[in-house]
């Protein structure tokens, strides 16, 4: 995250942007303008680069898809952050429910010590999933941790590893012991 002009928060995507759909398909990813929004004001900018955030001069007609930058390339790692941003504005979008605090600290402690570009992010209602999955969605068996939030701040972990079902909780929502060796295994499972 880089931060927003406008507000001064921590709140620019640095591996997505957005795009008009019906720009993506009439002129082609390569000619499609992009945008970036802040997650805390909504403020709209072009981004013609890695470096360069102009106001837009209006809103993009139609819809828009958060797609990946031309400076990130098409590797695992760049849609695995890709996924990492989608999951940022979607807590972020939550911040009212206070009780996803402590997953949102952990989430952005995961991202902080690079999960973001070893693992795909998700969700299943509040629940941070977590896979090694090439493609969005997961397919029967595939390995993958659910960290599903409770009301007292703990967490709810399970999944399959490496064909092995695990389950555990509720345990503390932080980086340490059980939820790290978890998140580890995962991390060193081939990109599937």
């Amino acid at each position: 995250m880089r931060d927003c002009p406008e507000c001064g928060a921590r709140g620019i995507a640095d591996h997505s942007v957005f795009a008009s759909v019906e720009e993506l398909e009439r002129q082609g990813a390569e000619r499609a303008t992009r945008y970036s929004r802040c997650i805390h004001c909504e403020a709209l900018f072009v981004r013609e680069g890695i470096d360069t955030l102009t106001p837009a001069p209006e809103e993009p007609k139609g819809r828009l898809a958060r797609v990946l930058p031309p400076w990130k390339g098409d590797s695992v790692e760049a849609l695995f952050q890709l996924s990492w941003d989608m999951m940022e504005a979607y807590y972020e979008g939550l911040r009212a429910l206070g009780s996803l605090d402590p997953l949102r600290a952990l989430f952005h402690e995961l991202r902080e010590a690079g999960y973001d570009r070893k693992l795909r992010a998700g969700q299943s209602l509040h629940a941070l999933g977590l896979s090694r999955a090439h493609d969005h969605g997961l397919r029967e068996g595939q390995s993958h941790l659910y960290l599903e939030p409770e009301a007292d701040g703990r967490v709810k972990v399970q999944g399959i590893l490496d064909g092995t079902k695990h389950r555990f909780g509720p345990v503390p929502c932080t980086f340490g012991a059980r939820i790290r060796r978890a998140i580890d295994t995962l991390a060193e499972l081939p990109v599937d």
